[in-house]
């Protein structure tokens, strides 16, 4: 019982974010300010978050990865770019 309950706050959390997340994503694109998306995050996080994206995100989406969340930022942008360019 314990355990099921842990895990369903955990999960919870996870939702909650991945809708504040797709909300500031949405508010990016809808302002001008993001022209493409590429969703990199390990498997829980990606398909909560793209669940959660609304269409105009989507619209805008270039790509996904699923990537460790531990990695430096210029590796990631190593990855992200690739998608990015095809994308453009």
């Amino acid at each position: 019982w314990s355990q099921r309950r842990y895990q369903m706050r955990a999960d919870e959390r996870l939702e909650a974010f991945a809708r504040t997340l797709a909300g500031e994503l949405r508010q990016l694109v809808e302002s001008g300010e993001a022209e493409l998306v590429v969703v990199a995050a390990d498997e829980p996080m990606r398909s909560t978050l793209m669940h959660e994206l609304h269409q105009t995100v989507r619209e805008r989406l270039a790509g996904e990865l699923s990537l460790s969340l531990d990695l430096s930022p210029q590796v990631l942008a190593e990855k992200v770019a690739p998608l990015a360019s095809e994308a453009a």
